[in-house]
């Protein structure tokens, strides 16, 4: 896992070792305290189905827990190939996220609170 930081935004991404060709990639923005945003989760489609996009989500959810911030998301398929809103839904649930409502524009809002293993 390799993170980036800049400003507000934090950046995970993968990249294939031979080639250095970014693989998959994940951003978070801070915005409280404790408080991120989830956005652009991306998978290079060569790369896709492969599980580079879980392991992408895996690392900002261990990244969560260590810091114990919560984590909000949006879900919304975005690009002409990816999953549909309920494949998202699924797939963000199998790592943690749950269900927290709607925003204004009926795009489900899902939550991850992290937490320190003792």
């Amino acid at each position: 896992m390799l993170i980036s930081e800049s400003q507000a935004v934090l950046h995970f991404y993968l990249k294939d070792d031979e080639t250095q060709e970014w693989v998959a990639w994940a951003n978070i923005m801070n915005t409280a305290i404790g408080t991120y945003s989830l956005f652009q989760v991306y998978t290079n489609e060569k790369y896709r189905s492969k599980g580079y996009g879980t392991r992408i989500l895996n690392d900002v959810i261990q990244w969560a827990n260590r810091n114990e911030a919560t984590i909000y998301l949006g879900v919304g398929s975005w690009g002409t190939i990816g999953l549909n809103n309920d494949q998202l839904t699924k797939w963000y649930a199998s790592v943690g996220f749950e269900p927290q409502g709607y925003d204004k524009n009926g795009s489900l809002i899902m939550r991850y609170k992290g937490k320190r293993n003792s």
